[in-house]
């Protein structure tokens, strides 16, 4: 947890606070939530899944849920979490992709062979 203003701009660098709805899988995220009674921002983790109103993070073999929204006693939407992702995740989704289709690729040949 940081609250250091200071701290937080500079682990914010190449990133960009982005919709839940938008966040894409095995993204590298960052978040502020709140909590107690003041925001305190996170260093997050890879996005495991969205739940209903939660996000599940995983980072170094732990997953923990970070509420989208915190609502009070009557549904009412008191305070909504802020997540950032990495600015190049499009680049690097494009590099696991090609990464994978050489790796299909590699396994048919590897099949092919073995008959």
């Amino acid at each position: 947890m940081i609250t250091d203003i200071k701290k937080i701009k500079k682990e914010l660098i190449g990133f960009e606070e982005i919709d839940t709805f938008s966040i894409k899988p095995y993204s590298r995220i960052k978040y502020i939530t709140l909590k107690g009674n003041s925001e305190s921002f996170y260093l997050g983790g890879e996005l495991h899944r969205i739940m209903h109103n939660k996000v599940v993070l995983y980072n170094s073999g732990n997953t923990w849920a970070v509420p989208i929204n915190i609502v009070d006693k009557n549904n009412n939407i008191i305070y909504t979490s802020r997540f950032f992702v990495q600015k190049n995740y499009e680049k690097d989704s494009s590099k696991i992709k090609e990464l994978k289709q050489t790796i299909h690729l590699q396994q048919k040949i590897i099949n092919k062979l073995k008959k």
